[in-house]
């Protein structure tokens, strides 16, 4: 589905079809956006939003601006892109919903309880977060922030390779897919202009545990191969954290452990709501 926000077009995946004005019918349904990582866009997500569009959630799986189908110039903070995620759910008419992120998205959900906790920018409220692919602190090295902005193809190739457990594609669970392939071509198509920027952000948010909110649940996906977010790197967080799940999958959990995480994420965003949830 299309939509506006601060005058520029706004592409968000409900798992419903694209088509869709409302990504589910019954007005119960519980609201859900999903974050993408750097230079990534909402496809990320697909194995889990059509899952979770089908079992009662409300799933916006978006591109933030300047990223895949979105509009606009690229958001240069994660305060920023908190601020707008935030504004996008009121738009969309949700006062109360939940936050998934991957890596940066990781953040930028976490931003967005921070920033609800000190009432700044925060027209919405939401129950709860679960971070994926995260770490105590996301910080980029200097030859990999330097090749992003010199040389941004070969940048997202260093990503993606360090993204999967393996050399041919990774573990994804669905026949025939070759995901690294897949996350090269989609960063090189969409996300080069957006790519160092997004990873200054990263680097500038600092030690997630600074952010950590005090009210809500936040869940950690984590993958057990990772070698961009190790769990061995994210020990304060996962003391903070109200569970925690390790997947035998590298950084993109998403993809890799594709069935255990939408489990996961299932059982966690559920627990968020009231039985009779409105948004």
């Amino acid at each position: 589905m299309r939509t506006h926000l601060r005058g520029h077009d706004v592409l968000i995946a409900t798992g419903a079809g694209d088509d869709r004005i409302a990504p589910n019918a019954n007005q119960d349904a519980k609201p859900i956006i999903l974050l993408h990582g750097a230079g990534m866009d909402r496809t990320v997500w697909t194995l889990q939003c059509r899952k979770l569009a089908h079992v009662g959630f409300a799933p916006y799986a978006v591109d933030l601006p300047g990223h895949g189908g979105s509009a606009g110039e690229p958001l240069t903070s994660i305060s920023e892109m908190a601020e707008w995620s935030h504004e996008l759910m009121s738009a969309l008419g949700h006062s109360t919903f939940a936050a998934v992120g991957h890596s940066m998205g990781g953040l930028v959900a976490l931003e967005m309880m921070d920033q609800q906790q000190s009432q700044q920018h925060s027209p919405g409220h939401c129950l709860g977060a679960a971070l994926v692919g995260v770490c105590d602190r996301l910080a980029v090295s200097p030859a990999l922030l330097e090749s992003a902005e010199t040389a941004p193809a070969a940048a997202a190739s260093m990503i993606v390779d360090w993204s999967f457990t393996g050399k041919k594609g990774g573990r994804v669970e669905t026949p025939g897919v070759n995901a690294m392939a897949q996350g090269k071509q989609l960063i090189r198509a969409k996300g080069l202009r957006a790519l160092a920027g997004d990873l200054k952000a990263c680097a500038a948010y600092g030690e997630l545990a600074s952010h950590w909110p005090t009210h809500g649940k936040i869940s950690l996906l984590l993958g057990s191969k990772d070698r961009m977010t190790p769990p061995k790197m994210a020990i304060n967080i996962r003391k903070l954290a109200h569970e925690e799940h390790i997947f035998h999958a590298g950084h993109m959990v998403q993809a890799e452990a594709a069935d255990d995480v939408r489990q996961a994420l299932m059982r966690f965003l559920a627990s968020l709501f009231p039985a009779n949830p409105s948004s």
